[in-house]
């Protein structure tokens, strides 16, 4: 595929492929880990229901610019210059916010304050964003390896529990 510059993936534990998105022409993958492969809609994209898997986009590398412009950005602080520009390496990221049922899938537990079946008055599913995940559970829940790149050990090897918010 010409949008990774020739990257050859190894195998990335617990990632299925799913093809191509429709529109964006990059490639999606399935974290059978968090729940049910998805089908595909009419579109050809990842239909959404209840036990559906985090669905993963392969993002090619290219180059990001961190930092802010005041020219740009005229409340930007002075801490957040000068520009840089960085090179990043293709990486997995989310196509959609991990819901309360996929998080409990990979961890066991889900730590959400508003959770099925209610919440009066509105009505929660397990279709619903996770929240109330405390930053060293987010880095935990799923580690993934850079593409093409032999697995690393796990991000959270030395965490055995989180302290208390």
């Amino acid at each position: 595929c010409p949008a990774y510059g020739g990257l050859e993936l190894m195998p990335q534990w617990g990632l299925v492929p799913l093809g191509r998105d429709p529109t964006t022409g990059l490639w999606e993958f399935a974290d059978v880990q968090t729940g049910a492969l998805p089908t595909l809609d009419a579109r050809g994209r990842p239909a959404i229901a209840d036990d559906v898997a985090v669905v993963f986009v392969l993002l090619p590398a290219g180059t990001s610019t961190i930092g802010s412009d005041p020219s740009v950005d005229p409340w930007s602080q002075s801490l957040e210059r000068p520009t840089l520009a960085i090179a990043l390496e293709p990486f997995f990221i989310s196509k959609f916010e991990m819901t309360q049922g996929q998080w409990r899938q990979a961890v066991g537990s889900n730590p959400s304050w508003f959770k099925p079946p209610t919440f009066e008055p509105w009505v929660f599913s397990d279709r619903h964003p996770v929240e109330q995940v405390a930053p060293c559970q987010r880095q935990c829940a799923r580690p993934t390896e850079p593409p093409g790149r032999p697995p690393l050990r796990h991000p959270c090897h030395h965490v055995t529990s989180c302290p208390e918010r």
